[in-house]
């Protein structure tokens, strides 16, 4: 009894053969319990385990009871005033008779309900930020500190050609990557996004870049911002790159240059209507 009293956890001592358990005051004081709940039946502390989780707890005991290892659980336990909190709970046998009948088990116990809501609430979060990332239509994509990649969202799938599986575990400068200059030229490998945000250190911001696919004539073109997450350390750990589709832009801007230069051709008196006998004509010899 006076080392279950010196311990900040709930500790307990079952004397199986009789079904008597002691306890030290802090157990009382998780469960918001009198002093008088200090020795109490096996059969009075079941009902203390709450009732969605009481069946799972109890065979787990069983199980330390039959030899299968060290008893561990965490459930919700329901409290004096009613409210309810979840716990660690973890004991063994310490003592069996020459048969190997339980004699005597130890338990610990310890209040986990605030990391139990802190989990709960980085699930939430979590779930709230995947069902953003794939509905979006940006695309993302998560690379680790090797390049390689980690994630990505059902935009940056569309974008790419790949599907998930496909993508996960290319890296940066994979040979399937083909990425084009604004003036249509191949991109060297350090002008790529996530190199170059490994170079520098730093994020990369509003680099435009066309995609080559294989399925594709033509390329899909992105603005894409690149940066860093760093560890404890100060390393990187993650990089996320994120881009928009912008080709329908810019086969608009292509459009309103070549408009220019057919009206810069016209004015300059070079080509007139009467030169030509239809549109298709007159198109061809602004072109020219």
């Amino acid at each position: 009894r006076q080392v279950l009293a010196v311990t900040g956890a709930g500790m307990g001592e079952w004397q199986i053969d009789s079904g008597r358990v002691i306890h030290n005051l802090r157990w009382c004081e998780l469960l918001g319990l009198g002093e008088q709940n200090l020795e109490h039946t096996m059969v009075e502390f079941a009902p203390l385990i709450h009732d969605e989780d009481r069946a799972v707890a109890m065979a787990r005991v069983q199980a330390c009871l039959a030899g299968q290892g060290p008893y561990f659980s965490e459930h919700r336990m329901c409290r004096g005033d009613g409210s309810v909190i979840w716990v660690e709970d973890r004991g063994d046998v310490v003592a069996r008779a020459e048969a190997g009948a339980p004699l005597r088990m130890l338990g610990s116990m310890i209040d986990i309900t605030a990391r139990r809501r802190a989990e709960s609430a980085w699930h939430d979060n979590e779930q709230r930020l995947q069902a953003l990332l794939d509905n979006i239509s940006s695309g993302v994509i998560v690379h680790g500190p090797d390049t390689h990649i980690i994630d990505a969202n059902p935009a940056a799938c569309r974008v790419t050609g790949l599907t998930l599986d496909q993508m996960r575990g290319k890296v940066a400068i994979d040979p399937y990557w083909c990425f084009l200059e604004e003036d249509g030229s191949v991109m060297p490998l350090a002008r790529f996004p996530v190199p170059q945000v490994l170079a520098r250190g730093g994020a990369v911001n509003k680099l435009v870049l066309g995609v080559r696919r294989p399925d594709l004539a033509n390329p899909v073109w992105v603005q894409v911002d690149a940066y860093p997450f760093r560890d404890e350390q100060g390393q990187i750990s993650q990089i996320v790159v994120t881009f928009a589709d912008i080709t329908e832009l810019k086969l608009a801007e292509e459009s309103a240059r070549r408009l220019n230069r057919s009206l810069r051709v016209l004015s300059s008196g070079n080509v007139s209507l009467a030169e030509v006998s239809d549109e298709s004509t007159y198109l061809a010899r602004v072109c020219d």
